[in-house]
């Protein structure tokens, strides 16, 4: 696992990068293997919002947390490690494919945290 933070982000990128083996736990545990994982896991901060890329995904949340305690960009922007970056969309239509499911992982990953009461929350927001 590697984040390369922009100068003077340390303290914030520490905490971000805190949070990468518990999102791969939840991953693996609810999709099967990292995809990737004899070649990196990686997270470059860039400064615009996020773009998935295979085995290093571009990050610029400014280390905004979501009400549920994660940062939910990292953990959006890492679904595509599964649902996106195995595939190619044939036109607009499949998109689904990789930002639905990437959406669809949020409230999953703060039902692995927090139990059913916080899937039903993110569910209904």
């Amino acid at each position: 696992m590697f984040y390369w933070y922009l100068p003077g982000e340390k303290p914030q990128a520490e905490k971000l990068f805190a949070e990468f083996a518990p999102t791969l736990d939840f991953f693996e545990s609810m999709i099967g293997p990292y995809p990737f994982g004899d070649e990196k896991l990686g997270v470059v901060e860039t400064p615009h919002k996020g773009m998935e890329h295979q085995t290093i995904n571009a990050y610029g949340n400014d280390y905004a947390k979501a009400p549920e305690g994660f940062d939910w960009l990292f953990q959006h922007e890492f679904a595509h490690e599964w649902f996106g970056n195995q595939l190619t969309a044939a036109n607009w239509d499949d998109y689904w494919l990789h930002e639905g499911y990437g959406t669809y992982m949020q409230p999953l990953y703060g039902q692995w945290r927090e139990e059913r009461a916080r899937y039903a929350d993110d569910a209904a927001g």
